[in-house]
């Protein structure tokens, strides 16, 4: 059964989306954040940005990152044979917004020759709307592309990074040591999560 099928099997459960749901081939690994900003070698993502990106070897940055995920939601598709990724980060859905993202997701899509494409979703917190994210995986699956990780809900805050190289994703460590229990707790709310971003827009 793909991830594809196990999201699909479980989303309509009744306690859907008020625990952690994880599938992935293996654990994530741990990436030190001192080595993804060594020679400046990462791009980071913020909230509601979606473009493509392209490993360009020694000239090129390797890492694509994404701090402090909590009640936003991430997902990329990554191309093993060009390594090259269309990566979006999200809060909620906007018309505008969500239409734009299609057609340039689409073209990303139709631009590979031979592509073997590995999709990835990871976001949320427990108790929140997660219609979005099952519409991404709607779209992806009429594509015919697999999702080869699948990390929704929880309570704790999450910093990832995907390397362009491999198409990878790791825990990024911002102290440089692996968190204690219950370092990475959400503290925040969805009411004050959404107030910031209002409070980051441009007047």
């Amino acid at each position: 059964m793909s991830f594809n099928e196990a999201f699909f099997g479980a989303y309509k459960s009744e306690n859907f989306g008020q625990s952690l749901f994880i599938r992935n081939y293996k654990e994530r690994q741990h990436i030190s954040v001192s080595k993804t900003e060594e020679h400046e070698d990462i791009t980071y993502m913020g909230l509601g940005e979606f473009s493509e990106y392209t490993y360009a070897g020694l000239i090129g940055k390797r890492y694509l990152g994404f701090k402090s995920i909590v009640y936003d939601l991430i997902f990329t598709v990554y191309d093993v044979n060009s390594e090259s990724a269309f990566a979006a980060r999200l809060y909620k859905k906007d018309q505008g917004q969500h239409r734009r993202l299609m057609e340039k997701l689409g073209r990303y899509l139709k631009s590979k020759n031979k592509p073997n494409f590995e999709a990835r979703l990871i976001g949320l917190q427990d108790g929140e709307d997660y219609q979005y994210a099952e519409e991404i995986i709607k779209v992806l699956d009429k594509q015919k592309i697999s999702f080869y990780e699948i990390d929704l809900f929880g309570s704790e805050v999450r910093h990832v990074a995907i390397d362009m190289r491999i198409g990878t994703t790791y825990n990024i460590l911002l102290l440089n040591r692996v968190y204690r229990p219950g370092e990475l707790a959400n503290t925040l709310t969805e009411e004050q999560f959404s107030r910031n971003i209002g409070d980051q827009a441009p007047p």
